[in-house]
């Protein structure tokens, strides 16, 4: 498995260096930016899984693959996934989903529970901006 961790790891740097050099527009392939974050964000997340050196081996492998598959459907899939984004299919409620849960769970793996709090608190922010948090008062006094 160390093989495999060691051809992820060489694949982020390799990635980049070709969309640095424009591979993906000199070849004539049509690769949105949001396509080439998708691959990375699932080598980087398949990266943290598979360097852990606490828990259960197996468990750790299988998330390593499921969020390296997940990843790399969203970057294949992608202009599909544009047309069919008005009308959220089940596909996409599932990936999004657990693409969520891989990016918590490498966050929790990798910085602790605090940093996930943060972004929990910043997210739930977002999902209800209606409520109020301490540090909102400062805005009614600029205006």
């Amino acid at each position: 498995m160390q093989k495999c961790t060691k051809i992820i790891a060489a694949c982020i740097p390799i990635l980049s260096i070709l969309w640095a050099l424009q591979l993906p527009l000199l070849l004539e392939i049509e690769v949105a930016k949001t396509q080439f974050l998708s691959v990375l964000l699932g080598c980087g997340c398949t990266l943290v899984y598979l360097t852990q050196k606490n828990g259960n081996k197996l468990l750790q492998y299988f998330w390593a693959v499921v969020s390296f598959g997940a990843f790399a459907w969203i970057g294949l899939e992608y202009q599909r996934f544009q047309m069919d984004f008005p009308y959220l299919t089940t596909e996409m409620q599932i990936l999004g989903f657990l693409s969520l849960f891989i990016i918590a769970d490498t966050i929790r793996r990798t910085t602790g529970w605090i940093l996930l709090s943060v972004v929990g608190v910043f997210f739930i922010r977002y999902l209800w901006p209606s409520c109020s948090f301490a540090f909102d008062g400062h805005r009614k006094h600029l205006n």
